[in-house]
C-alpha cells in the first residue's frame, strides 16, 4: 500500500482532494462501503487513523503527476516547435531470433538488416508518461504460476511473440516524457505521432508492410500517441490500434491528439482506472471495462491508481497464453459496463491480442485479483 501523508501546500491539496474524492465517489454508495470493496477496509480505516490526510505519496506510479500542473505554467514549452525528434525518439525491433531486441534508426535499411519481415505482421509498442523502453509495457511479467517451465521467458515482448512469429517495434520517447513536466509530455503526442507514421509510410510505400499487417498498441498518454499515428499515416488506414487505459482528456492540449474510431480499421480500448489516470468514455469500436474498469482494480490499493492503471498491461500481456480467456459481455451502455449490469445472454467478445468480436460497443468482464487474472485460469491454478 502506498502511504499519505499530511502537507500544506495548497496546490497538492487541492489535487489530492480531487482524486481522493473520485476514489471514494467509485468505493461507496452514500457512506456505505460497497460490498465488493471490503477488502480496502483495512486501508480506509488507516486513513481516518491518520487523520485524512489530502496528500497522497505515490511511489514509482505512472500517475504521480497527472493532475498536479504548476499555476501560471504555460501550456508549451516555448522551444517545443523545435523539438529535435529524431534525436530522441529511439526505436527497438525485436523478432524470435531476437528476443532482447535491438536499437535501430528510424529507416526501413536499418529494419531490414535488423531481420524485419515485411510478410509478418508488425506489432507497434508505445509506452505512457514518465517511463521509457523500460516500462512495464516492455517489461510486465507475463503470469505464469500455472504454467510450466516453457514459459520461463515472460516479459511483455515475449508475449506478443509467443503469440506470434511477428515484427515487434518498440518506441521510446522516455526523454519526451519525464516527470513532472506532464504538460510538456502531452504537448509531444503529436509530434512523437508524426515521427512513427513517416516511418510506416516510408515502409508502406516501398511494399516492404502491409496496412493489414500493423498493430499498435499504446498505453496511457502512449494510447494517443498511437492514435495520432493513425490519423497521420497518409498511405491508407493501418488495420488495429489498442488502447490500454487511455490518458484523460483533459490532459491533452489539442483535441486532435487523441486516440479515437477511424484512427484505424479496429481500434479497441481496455478501461482499467477510467475517471483517475484513464478515460471513461467508450472512444473505441470496441471498448472493455474489467471489473467496471475503475480503480481499484482487485487486488489494488485504495492509495494506489497506478496499480490498476497498469493492470491493462498485464491481461493483454496474459491473453497471449490464455487466448480463449477474458470473455465479456455486450453492454447496452456505459453505465451498464461500469457497473456490471450487463447480463449473459447477448453477445460475447474475448479482450485478447487476438481480438474476437462480432458486435461492436461496451463489453465488461470479471479478473481475479492477481496473475492468472483469467478467471477460469485462476480457479484452476489455486485448486
Amino acid at each position: 500500500m502506498l502511504y499519505a501523508k499530511r502537507r500544506s501546500c495548497i496546490p497538492t491539496t487541492m489535487k489530492t482532494q480531487v482524486m481522493l474524492g473520485l476514489v471514494l465517489v467509485h468505493l461507496t454508495s452514500g457512506n456505505v462501503l460497497l460490498p465488493e470493496f471490503a477488502y480496502l477496509q483495512s486501508e480506509i480505516d488507516e486513513w481516518l487513523k491518520l487523520g485524512k490526510p489530502t496528500e497522497l505519496a505515490f511511489h514509482g506510479s505512472d500517475i504521480s503527476s497527472l493532475i498536479d500542473v504548476p499555476r501560471g505554467s504555460q501550456l508549451l514549452d516555448p522551444g517545443l516547435r523545435a523539438t529535435d525528434y529524431e534525436g530522441n525518439v529511439f526505436f527497438y525491433f525485436f523478432n524470435r531470433d531476437n528476443p532482447n531486441g535491438t536499437l535501430v534508426s528510424n529507416n526501413a535499411q536499418a529494419l531490414s538488416l535488423a531481420g524485419f519481415d515485411g510478410s509478418r505482421s508488425t506489432k507497434i509498442v508505445i509506452h505512457g508518461y514518465e517511463t521509457n523502453i523500460t516500462g512495464e509495457i516492455f517489461t510486465a511479467m507475463v503470469p505464469v504460476a500455472h504454467y510450466t517451465e516453457a514459459y520461463v521467458k515472460k516479459v511483455y515482448i515475449s508475449a506478443l511473440l509467443h503469440d506470434s512469429d511477428c515484427n515487434v517495434l518498440g518506441v521510446d520517447w522516455g526523454r519526451l516524457c519525464p516527470a513532472p513536466n506532464y504538460v510538456e509530455a502531452r504537448a509531444h503526442v503529436s509530434g512523437v505521432a508524426k515521427l512513427v507514421a513517416e516511418l510506416l509510410d516510408t515502409l508502406l510505400s516501398d511494399g516492404l508492410l502491409r496496412h493489414k499487417d500493423v498493430h499498435i498498441i499504446g498505453h496511457s498518454l502512449g494510447a494517443h500517441v498511437a492514435g495520432t499515428v493513425g490519423k497521420n499515416v497518409k498511405t491508407g488506414i493501418l488495420q488495429r490500434i489498442t488502447g490500454l487505459d487511455p490518458a484523460m482528456p483533459l490532459f491533452l492540449v489539442l483535441k486532435g491528439d487523441r486516440l479515437g474510431r477511424g484512427d484505424a480499421v479496429v481500434v479497441d480500448v481496455v478501461h482499467t482506472c477510467a475517471g483517475l489516470a484513464g478515460l471513461e468514455d467508450a472512444i473505441g469500436d470496441i471498448d472493455f471495462y474489467p471489473n467496471g474498469g475503475r480503480h481499484p482494480q482487485p487486488g489494488c490499493g485504495l492509495l494506489d491508481p497506478g496499480c490498476s492503471h497498469q493492470r491493462c498491461i498485464k491481461l493483454l500481456a496474459e491473453s497471449a497464453w490464455e487466448e480463449s480467456a477474458f470473455q465479456a459481455h455486450h453492454c447496452q451502455g456505459l453505465a451498464d459496463a461500469s457497473s456490471g449490469t450487463c447480463g449473459t445472454t447477448g453477445a460475447t467478445a474475448h479482450m485478447s491480442i487476438n481480438l474476437q468480436y462480432t458486435v461492436g460497443g461496451p463489453y465488461y468482464l470479471q479478473t481475479a485479483a492477481s496473475s492468472p487474472f483469467a478467471v477460469e485460469a485462476h480457479q484452476a491454478a489455486v485448486n
